[in-house]
């Protein structure tokens, strides 16, 4: 039994998106002055971004005890490149060919590109990082593969634009 408060530091959660960028939340928990053991609902809840929802679908959370004490274990297999469907937005599509196609061939040299923008005339507007921001041969990669890929899977895209600071050039690849 215990008799006052009770804090505890309970799961880490870690979250990385498509381009690497990382947050870590630690919860703790707390039980006030009870003279009972304290008892946790199972399940939990969870508030998502109604836009987010389809990167999380066939998602499983998992706890599975060990000598240790435990994994929690979190795998969703959308959640960088999800299905879309045919009547995906221009911006979802060009979305999915960055994540599915471009950013592994990228991730190679360290690299990636995102989606800034798509202008009303339908101009996609990138941002490269990583390995390809302020990178000697970006030009190269814009025109010849990002560009071309991105034309020739979407038509009705009008053009490409780079909208990256190139002047930083620390992790750039090529120098």
């Amino acid at each position: 039994a215990q008799n006052g408060p009770l804090t505890r530091t309970g799961p880490r959660f870690t979250a990385t998106d498509p381009l690497g960028a990382v947050d870590t939340i630690d919860v703790t928990v707390r039980v006030a002055n009870v003279n009972r053991l304290p008892v946790l609902d199972e399940g939990f809840h969870a508030f998502v971004e109604g836009k987010s929802v389809r990167y999380l679908e066939d998602a499983v959370i998992d706890f599975k005890k060990d000598s240790m004490g435990g994994q929690l274990t979190f795998r969703a297999p959308k959640s960088r490149v999800p299905d879309i469907s045919a009547d995906a937005t221009l911006e979802e599509r060009i979305n999915y060919v960055l994540y599915s196609e471009i950013n592994p061939n990228l991730a190679a040299h360290g690299g990636n590109v995102q989606l800034l923008e798509l202008t009303e005339d339908n101009v996609a507007v990138l941002e490269f990082g990583g390995g390809c921001q302020g990178c000697s041969v970006v030009d190269v990669t814009l025109k010849d593969g990002v560009e071309r890929t991105l034309m020739e899977q979407l038509p009705e895209l009008t053009g490409i634009r780079d909208k990256t600071d190139h002047t930083v050039t620390e992790n750039a690849y090529y120098q």
